[in-house]
C-alpha cells in the first residue's frame, strides 16, 4: 500500500510541474511543447485513474 501511496503523490507532484510549464509554455508559444505535455497530462491522469481503481478494490477485498 506505501508504493501505491508514493506513487500517488508522484503523479499529484507530476501534474502540478506539468500544469506550470503548460502554462509557462502558452504565454511564449512554444505549440510543440504544448502537445507534448498535454498527451503526458493525459497519460498521467489515465494512469492516475487505474491507480485509484485499484486502491478501492485494494480496499474493498481487505475487509
Amino acid at each position: 500500500m506505501g508504493k501505491r501511496i508514493a506513487l500517488n503523490i508522484f503523479y499529484n507532484i507530476a501534474l502540478i510541474i506539468m500544469g506550470a510549464i503548460l502554462l509557462w509554455a502558452v504565454n511564449h508559444q512554444h505549440y510543440a511543447l504544448i502537445a507534448g505535455i498535454v498527451f503526458i497530462v493525459i497519460m498521467l491522469v489515465y494512469l492516475k485513474i487505474r491507480l485509484v481503481k485499484e486502491v478501492k478494490q485494494y480496499v474493498r477485498n481487505r475487509k
